[in-house]
């Protein structure tokens, strides 16, 4: 049987909200044409009142971007991830060795191995410019993800 295999653009980008201690994501899946597909966001907080020591921005960007992957259940054809941070393409692409939240990055590339085994053409991370007051394409999925990520750092 025949089987159509996508293309997708996933957006990603975290946040971190010092004077609430609490971290967000926001993550935008859209097709090859910008078309966007689906939106999300979710707020990390505090448990039990104890804050959160390692939550940082750079934490958030991973987890954004580690989540974003784990929307992959299905075979598709390419998947092009974009972040703002060069952490996660650094770590994601560019064989950069972890100082810190070793295990959290452990767990992003064991993400990128298991994503990458539905998708048929290797998965491509770029980086885009984030905060641009004139978005291309690109970076205007970016300013969804920016807004959905900070909106959800500060929910109460």
């Amino acid at each position: 049987l025949y089987q159509v295999m996508k293309d997708y653009i996933i957006a990603t980008d975290g946040a971190y909200s010092p004077a609430r201690n609490q971290g967000g994501i926001g993550i935008v899946i859209a097709d090859i044409n910008y078309n966007v597909l689906q939106q999300g966001s979710h707020c990390f907080k505090s448990k039990n009142d104890n804050p959160y020591t390692d939550i940082t921005n750079q934490t958030m960007e991973i987890i954004a971007a580690l989540t974003a992957l784990k929307s992959i259940k299905k075979p598709i054809h390419s998947l092009l991830v974009l972040s703002d941070s060069m952490y996660v393409i650094g770590n994601a692409s560019l064989g950069w060795k972890p100082k810190k939240n070793v295990k959290l990055i452990e767990r992003f590339k064991s993400e990128i191995v298991r994503a990458q085994s539905l998708v048929e053409t290797p998965i491509k991370f770029q980086w885009v410019k984030g905060h641009q007051s004139n978005p291309s394409r690109l970076d205007f999925l970016n300013t969804i993800c920016d807004k959905l990520a900070n909106d959800a750092s500060k929910s109460i």
